[in-house]
């Protein structure tokens, strides 16, 4: 699962808290968390960014596609500064989590998504140029992105559909929500073949609290889990049992408000109700970028962090 070192930038962390020992937590004592240490880590930055991005991949983002595809993001670039502050937490039963807070304003730069034919080598992969005659998939401006989050992380993995817990591996991370404006995007913006958006604002508020739950399977493992927990095997639908991440999702509600809309679909300003029901998603490690990308848009949006590979998230 290589995609996943680069898609968040702002969230990179979060998957870094892991390493602390820790025992599962339930909802009473993730709520009685109490700061006793940690870190506060500010970074301010004029310019970081990424030459080229190259994927290779069987399907590429064309599913129907049987030719070998590269994938390259051209124009992965940002600017500002973000504050991280990280705490290690317990509870009166002696569990413990980690901590964590996310804020800053983060600039980025427009980026435009290709597909070509792939040749196979891992030369192609290094390269820092667009292939010659590659198609044009999207372009995505995520504009000015705010931040104003927090999480909680503790070991273990949960069916959340249900709460029903699967393992004590795995990590589990709840973004604990927020009563005004989460994030905001200032002049986002995409286009994909004949649609597009583009906005002076879209704000992401009074979102209620997420829990996501992330571990790595074997096709044994899911099987069993498949035969323990049914819920589980129903929201997978028609996967085999196979290898790969397996992810659950929280239900997701709150508040998306759009200044100034335009292009495609609704225009002008509007409020639309957010309400998405709790899901499994398993990116198997026979996944085609395609599916790959569309997984991470859906984790994305749950952390509240927009991805960096597409217009997916937030909440397209």
């Amino acid at each position: 699962m290589k995609p996943l070192s680069m898609l968040f930038g702002p969230a990179c962390c979060l998957v870094g808290c892991s390493v602390f020992a820790m025992e599962p937590m339930n909802e009473k004592d993730m709520g009685a968390v109490v700061a006793q240490d940690g870190i506060d880590i500010s970074s301010n930055f004029q310019t970081s960014s990424i030459g080229v991005l190259n994927l290779g991949i069987n399907n590429g983002l064309d599913s129907s596609s049987t030719t070998p595809a590269l994938t390259q993001w051209q124009g992965l670039a940002a600017q500002g500064s973000t504050e991280v502050k990280i705490s290690l937490g317990s509870s009166s039963s002696g569990a413990t989590a980690a901590a964590l807070s996310l804020a800053g304003t983060v600039t980025f730069n427009p980026v435009t998504v290709y597909t070509s034919a792939w040749d196979g080598t891992q030369t192609s992969l290094t390269q820092n140029t667009i292939n010659t005659g590659a198609s044009t998939e999207f372009t995505y401006n995520l504009g000015q992105v705010n931040l104003n989050l927090s999480y909680l992380i503790s070991q273990g993995f949960s069916d959340q559909s249900n709460g029903y817990t699967l393992s004590s591996d795995g990590i589990t991370i709840q973004n604990k929500g927020c009563s005004s404006v989460c994030t905001q995007l200032n002049n986002p913006s995409w286009t994909q073949g004949s649609s597009s958006f583009g906005a002076t604002s879209v704000a992401y508020e009074a979102m209620s609290p997420v829990k996501v739950s992330i571990t790595a399977v074997s096709a044994t493992t899911l099987a069993a889990w498949k035969a323990t927990d049914t819920n589980l095997g129903t929201s997978l639908g028609s996967n085999a049992a196979t290898s790969g991440l397996l992810i659950s999702l929280g239900a997701i509600s709150g508040s998306k408000v759009v200044t100034g809309a335009t292009g495609t679909g609704t225009t002008g300003n509007y409020t639309q109700t957010l309400s998405i029901p709790a899901t499994n998603l398993l990116i198997a490690n026979t996944s085609n970028t395609q599916q790959v990308m569309q997984a991470m848009a859906q984790l994305s949006n749950a952390l509240g962090v927009p991805s960096l590979l597409g217009p997916g998230s937030l909440f397209k």
